[in-house]
């Protein structure tokens, strides 16, 4: 049996027609940065890949400035833990967070557990 080949990994899963590619561009980067690892992940979980080529797998939906940051990064993740909170903290903006805890005390109220 041949050994597959990340191009395999990615025609298995269609890859090619994932969209939207992430490119960590514009003002909604802060939810689409979460919105993209969850759904690519999703994607290969239920073709099956395995973990071992699956930020390599990932890496292929992305574009523009998040490819540019992947391929300039010196020290790669090998966990997809690790590449989601690399690939958040770089593609979230300080203000989202900042919006999302006074979200998150609006809607709990002071001194509650979210």
């Amino acid at each position: 049996m041949a050994t597959k080949t990340l191009r395999d990994y990615c025609r298995e899963c269609d890859i090619k027609d994932f969209e939207p590619k992430f490119n960590g561009e514009g003002i909604r980067s802060g939810s689409d940065v979460r919105r993209f690892t969850k759904r690519i992940k999703n994607r290969m979980d239920h073709f099956g890949i395995p973990e071992s080529v699956q930020i390599a797998v990932a890496v292929t939906a992305m574009c523009g400035t998040a490819e540019d940051w992947w391929f300039d990064l010196e020290q790669k993740p090998t966990t997809w833990n690790d590449f989601t909170k690399l690939l958040t903290d770089r593609f979230t903006p300080y203000h989202y967070y900042m919006l999302e805890q006074e979200w998150k005390s609006l809607y709990h109220g002071p001194g509650e557990a979210s």
